[in-house]
């Protein structure tokens, strides 16, 4: 609660457009919350993301086996939506294919 009280204090409105609401400031909290020293960025995540997507379609635990990059899929929606991509892709080429 101390760290929120701070928050709105540093962003106390100010005249302008650029003022910051209560959930804007909780989201930030929880992003801080989970954020570690240990993390990987975009282009990191994205180089490992055929492995993960592999590893969850054989059954593994990826998020146990790879937790950075489950992670970071957890935090970035942008990195996410390529895990889900890749992941759509590996299953329709693993459906068998109808005898014309």
């Amino acid at each position: 609660m101390e760290m929120l009280n701070f928050l709105k204090r540093w962003f106390k409105p100010r005249p302008g457009p650029q003022m910051v609401g209560d959930a804007l400031v909780q989201r930030m909290l929880r992003s801080l919350k989970v954020t570690s020293l240990d993390e990987l960025t975009c282009e990191d995540t994205f180089a490992l993301l055929d492995q993960f997507v592999e590893l969850v379609a054989c059954g593994e635990d990826a998020g146990r086996l790879m937790p950075l990059v489950k992670q970071h899929l957890d935090l970035c929606g942008e990195c996410y939506e390529e895990y889900e991509v890749l992941k759509q892709i590996l299953v329709a080429a693993n459906k068998p294919h109808p005898k014309l």
